[in-house]
């Protein structure tokens, strides 16, 4: 359905459609922040990631620092592996902006995960 939304089922929330985005169809946006409020971030959600730059990764680092200046809490991070240079979301486990962790993790957060057991 083009320019409108959907029900989805008995629920009486209103799904995304075409009608959300321009008329170009052009879903660019000025910054990583504007990104994560327009997706709806909230409390609770589930971010996953892909490692395909490796140990040079640095954007799931920024996604949470967002998050936590956003006041986001207890979000799950699904990342397909975590390394070393992901060393800065500890904090962020600390802080209650990632609630937990469900992927491969190496690095400083593996080891975190190890000392723990």
């Amino acid at each position: 359905m083009v320019n409108t939304n959907r029900k989805a089922g008995n629920i009486l929330r209103l799904l995304p459609s075409c009608s959300d985005f321009p008329d170009d169809g052009n879903k660019v946006v000025s910054s990583l922040e504007e990104a994560l409020r327009k997706c709806g971030l909230k409390d609770g959600m589930t971010i996953s990631t892909h490692h395909h730059l490796r140990d040079g990764d640095l954007i799931s680092n920024k996604v949470f620092e967002l998050a936590s200046a956003m006041g986001i809490k207890d979000l799950v991070w699904f990342p397909s592996a975590s390394f070393p240079c992901n060393d800065p979301i500890i904090k962020y486990l600390d802080d209650g902006t990632i609630n937990r962790i469900e992927g491969s993790m190496n690095g400083p957060l593996g080891d975190m995960y190890l000392m723990e057991e």
